[in-house]
């Protein structure tokens, strides 16, 4: 179980993989906090699919990220199976939805949008890092205007030879009492910090601020959304990201 350790341009590019490199460890992921709670989410509160419905309680919170100085890594808990398998049980494909966080970074109280996306598309299987230069309506329904970076994302598990920059795992958790195995998953993505960097102006993630969230259909992401400082229905929260070890 990842570990609850208490922490206090626009050119789009076409990133191509890289080299294969060792993922982020169970005890690596930190969870991301809200107002100094892990982040946490009902399960069974949205309309829909369980593909879309982030889970997270006390004990195995719904959000994480992982810092290593070169890729900034991102994992979200959900209630179902993210892909679609094979008649063999192979997977084929994500589902066609989609699994992002929401960014703050200019901290402007007079707008209330987010900044930048990192969304991972499972129609495309890519991941856009996206921003958002325009809106002032509802936080969590507002896509964004320019692509900056899109990287490769194919169907795959986490650490695997054939994953790029996103994946699947077994959580090993059911929130929801589905009684099947696996029953939660994680969705795990990551891209380079320089990109994200050089997007925001952070110099350090504890500068950010992260709102996860799924989409049925576009980078607004719609489903399983709590909202900006928990002023809607489900996203889990506005977190910031605590400064790792």
């Amino acid at each position: 179980m990842p570990s609850s350790r208490a922490l206090p341009v626009a050119l789009l590019a076409l990133c191509v993989p890289r080299a294969a490199l060792a993922w982020p460890a169970d005890a690596d992921w930190d969870p991301v906090q809200d107002f100094g709670a892990d982040l946490v989410d009902p399960c069974g509160d949205v309309n829909g699919n369980s593909w879309w419905d982030i889970v997270g309680d006390a004990s195995d919170p719904a959000g994480y990220y992982h810092y290593d100085g070169t890729d900034i890594w991102f994992r979200l808990r959900i209630g179902g199976e993210p892909l679609n398998f094979r008649s063999n049980g192979d997977p084929r494909s994500w589902k066609n939805f989609g699994w992002g966080v929401m960014i703050e970074s200019d901290w402007d109280s007079t707008n209330v949008k987010y900044d930048f996306i990192i969304y991972v598309d499972g129609n495309n299987d890519q991941i856009t890092l996206s921003e958002n230069t325009s809106g002032n309506t509802a936080f969590t329904t507002d896509a964004p205007e320019i692509d900056l970076s899109t990287y490769t994302a194919p169907v795959a598990p986490s650490n695997s030879a054939s994953a790029d920059h996103a994946g699947y795992v077994d959580a090993g958790t059911d929130l929801c009492g589905l009684n099947t195995t696996p029953a939660d998953y994680f969705v795990d993505w990551y891209v380079p910090w320089a990109d994200l960097a050089a997007a925001t102006g952070a110099s350090d993630p504890s500068e950010l601020y992260f709102v996860f969230g799924t989409s049925a259909s576009s980078k607004a992401l719609l489903q399983g959304r709590r909202g900006l400082r928990q002023q809607r229905a489900e996203l889990p929260g506005l977190g910031r990201p605590r400064p790792q070890r």
